[in-house]
Protein backbone atom coordinates (compact mmCIF):
# COMPACT_ATOMS: atom_id res chain seq x y z
CA UNK A 1 0.00 0.00 0.00
CA UNK A 2 2.77 2.39 0.89
CA UNK A 3 4.59 1.79 -2.39
CA UNK A 4 1.44 2.60 -4.41
CA UNK A 5 0.98 5.85 -2.50
CA UNK A 6 4.58 6.90 -3.12
CA UNK A 7 4.38 6.11 -6.84
CA UNK A 8 1.15 8.11 -7.08
CA UNK A 9 2.71 11.08 -5.32
CA UNK A 10 5.79 10.83 -7.52
CA UNK A 11 3.65 10.77 -10.67
CA UNK A 12 1.66 13.77 -9.46
CA UNK A 13 4.81 15.85 -8.89
CA UNK A 14 6.20 14.82 -12.29
CA UNK A 15 2.94 15.87 -13.89
CA UNK A 16 2.91 19.21 -12.09
CA UNK A 17 6.51 19.92 -13.05
CA UNK A 18 5.88 18.94 -16.68
CA UNK A 19 2.84 21.21 -17.02
CA UNK A 20 4.54 24.02 -15.14
CA UNK A 21 7.26 24.27 -17.79
CA UNK A 22 5.36 23.30 -20.92
CA UNK A 23 5.00 25.79 -23.71
CA UNK A 24 1.68 26.38 -25.48
CA UNK A 25 1.05 28.77 -28.36
CA UNK A 26 -2.27 30.61 -28.29
CA UNK A 27 -3.80 32.58 -31.17
CA UNK A 28 -5.86 35.59 -30.10
CA UNK A 29 -8.41 37.46 -32.23
CA UNK A 30 -8.36 41.16 -31.36
CA UNK A 31 -9.08 44.50 -33.00
CA UNK A 32 -7.01 46.66 -30.65
CA UNK A 33 -4.32 44.40 -29.16
CA UNK A 34 -5.89 44.76 -25.70
CA UNK A 35 -9.24 42.97 -25.81
CA UNK A 36 -10.65 39.79 -27.33
CA UNK A 37 -13.49 41.48 -29.14
CA UNK A 38 -13.85 40.04 -32.65
CA UNK A 39 -15.59 37.07 -34.22
CA UNK A 40 -13.05 34.71 -35.79
CA UNK A 41 -14.46 35.52 -39.23
CA UNK A 42 -13.72 39.24 -38.75
CA UNK A 43 -10.01 38.77 -38.04
CA UNK A 44 -7.47 40.34 -40.36
CA UNK A 45 -4.63 39.14 -38.15
CA UNK A 46 -3.91 36.96 -35.13
CA UNK A 47 -1.74 37.79 -32.16
CA UNK A 48 0.27 34.77 -31.07
CA UNK A 49 1.21 34.36 -27.42
CA UNK A 50 3.22 31.68 -25.68
CA UNK A 51 2.01 30.29 -22.36
CA UNK A 52 4.72 28.83 -20.17
CA UNK A 53 3.28 27.70 -16.87
CA UNK A 54 1.40 30.67 -15.44
CA UNK A 55 3.33 33.25 -17.50
CA UNK A 56 2.66 34.43 -21.03
CA UNK A 57 4.61 36.36 -23.62
CA UNK A 58 3.68 37.99 -26.93
CA UNK A 59 5.48 36.27 -29.83
CA UNK A 60 4.22 37.69 -33.12
CA UNK A 61 1.37 38.95 -35.24
CA UNK A 62 0.24 36.82 -38.18
CA UNK A 63 -1.76 38.28 -41.04
CA UNK A 64 -4.72 36.28 -42.30
CA UNK A 65 -3.98 35.02 -45.82
CA UNK A 66 -6.12 36.47 -48.60
CA UNK A 67 -7.75 34.23 -51.18
CA UNK A 68 -7.50 35.02 -54.87
CA UNK A 69 -11.23 35.69 -55.00
CA UNK A 70 -11.32 37.81 -51.85
CA UNK A 71 -11.15 41.57 -51.82
CA UNK A 72 -8.53 43.42 -49.79
CA UNK A 73 -10.92 43.62 -46.84
CA UNK A 74 -12.28 40.06 -46.86
CA UNK A 75 -10.38 37.28 -45.08
CA UNK A 76 -9.66 34.15 -47.12
CA UNK A 77 -11.91 31.91 -45.04
CA UNK A 78 -14.98 34.08 -45.49
CA UNK A 79 -16.30 36.91 -43.42
CA UNK A 80 -19.86 35.65 -43.46
CA UNK A 81 -22.29 33.29 -45.08
CA UNK A 82 -22.01 32.85 -48.81
CA UNK A 83 -18.61 34.50 -49.14
CA UNK A 84 -14.99 33.43 -49.16
CA UNK A 85 -14.03 29.97 -47.93
CA UNK A 86 -16.99 27.63 -47.90
CA UNK A 87 -18.30 28.95 -51.22
CA UNK A 88 -21.79 30.03 -50.16
CA UNK A 89 -23.10 27.24 -48.00
CA UNK A 90 -26.69 28.22 -48.55
CA UNK A 91 -27.71 27.07 -45.08
CA UNK A 92 -27.29 30.37 -43.30
CA UNK A 93 -25.17 31.11 -40.27
CA UNK A 94 -27.78 29.97 -37.82
CA UNK A 95 -29.25 27.16 -39.90
CA UNK A 96 -29.02 23.47 -39.21
CA UNK A 97 -26.92 22.84 -42.31
CA UNK A 98 -23.66 23.40 -40.47
CA UNK A 99 -22.99 26.98 -41.46
CA UNK A 100 -20.09 28.29 -43.49
CA UNK A 101 -16.37 28.06 -43.20
CA UNK A 102 -15.85 24.52 -44.39
CA UNK A 103 -17.41 21.42 -43.00
CA UNK A 104 -15.97 18.50 -41.15
CA UNK A 105 -14.77 16.82 -44.33
CA UNK A 106 -13.78 19.82 -46.49
CA UNK A 107 -10.29 21.19 -47.05
CA UNK A 108 -8.66 23.23 -44.30
CA UNK A 109 -9.35 26.95 -44.38
CA UNK A 110 -6.21 29.06 -44.91
CA UNK A 111 -6.64 30.61 -41.44
CA UNK A 112 -6.69 27.15 -39.87
CA UNK A 113 -3.51 26.18 -41.74
CA UNK A 114 -1.89 29.38 -40.47
CA UNK A 115 -2.57 28.37 -36.86
CA UNK A 116 -1.74 24.64 -36.91
CA UNK A 117 1.24 25.19 -34.58
CA UNK A 118 -1.02 26.72 -31.92
CA UNK A 119 -2.66 24.69 -29.17
CA UNK A 120 -5.58 27.09 -28.67
CA UNK A 121 -7.52 29.78 -30.50
CA UNK A 122 -9.38 32.46 -28.54
CA UNK A 123 -12.04 34.67 -30.13
CA UNK A 124 -15.21 36.43 -29.05
CA UNK A 125 -17.10 33.91 -31.20
CA UNK A 126 -16.27 31.24 -33.75
CA UNK A 127 -18.56 29.40 -36.13
CA UNK A 128 -19.18 25.66 -35.93
CA UNK A 129 -17.44 24.89 -39.25
CA UNK A 130 -14.21 26.53 -38.15
CA UNK A 131 -14.53 25.05 -34.68
CA UNK A 132 -14.76 21.56 -36.19
CA UNK A 133 -11.68 22.18 -38.35
CA UNK A 134 -9.64 23.28 -35.34
CA UNK A 135 -10.87 20.44 -33.14
CA UNK A 136 -10.10 17.91 -35.88
CA UNK A 137 -6.51 19.16 -35.65
CA UNK A 138 -6.36 18.95 -31.82
CA UNK A 139 -6.61 22.72 -31.37
CA UNK A 140 -8.87 23.93 -28.55
CA UNK A 141 -11.24 26.80 -29.25
CA UNK A 142 -12.41 29.24 -26.58
CA UNK A 143 -15.22 31.78 -27.05
CA UNK A 144 -14.58 34.58 -24.56
CA UNK A 145 -14.79 38.38 -24.56
CA UNK A 146 -12.22 39.65 -22.07
CA UNK A 147 -9.07 41.74 -21.96
CA UNK A 148 -6.22 39.65 -23.42
CA UNK A 149 -4.22 39.62 -20.16
CA UNK A 150 -7.17 38.33 -18.16
CA UNK A 151 -8.04 35.68 -20.76
CA UNK A 152 -4.45 34.42 -20.91
CA UNK A 153 -4.27 34.21 -17.11
CA UNK A 154 -7.48 32.13 -17.09
CA UNK A 155 -6.18 29.96 -19.92
CA UNK A 156 -2.86 29.40 -18.11
CA UNK A 157 -4.75 28.38 -14.95
CA UNK A 158 -6.91 26.02 -17.03
CA UNK A 159 -3.90 24.27 -18.58
CA UNK A 160 -2.09 24.05 -15.25
CA UNK A 161 -5.17 22.45 -13.69
CA UNK A 162 -6.31 20.16 -16.48
CA UNK A 163 -3.11 19.63 -18.48
CA UNK A 164 -2.94 19.11 -22.18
Amino acid sequence: MKRFFLSTVSWTWQTIIRFRFMSIKVAIVTSDGLNIDLHFGQASQFEIYELRGDHFEFLETRDVPKSEAASDETPAYGGGCGSGFGGGCGSGCGGSGGGCGGGASGPLAPAVELLLDCRSVVAAQIGQGMRRQFERNAISVFDIELPIDEALNKLAAYYLKFGE
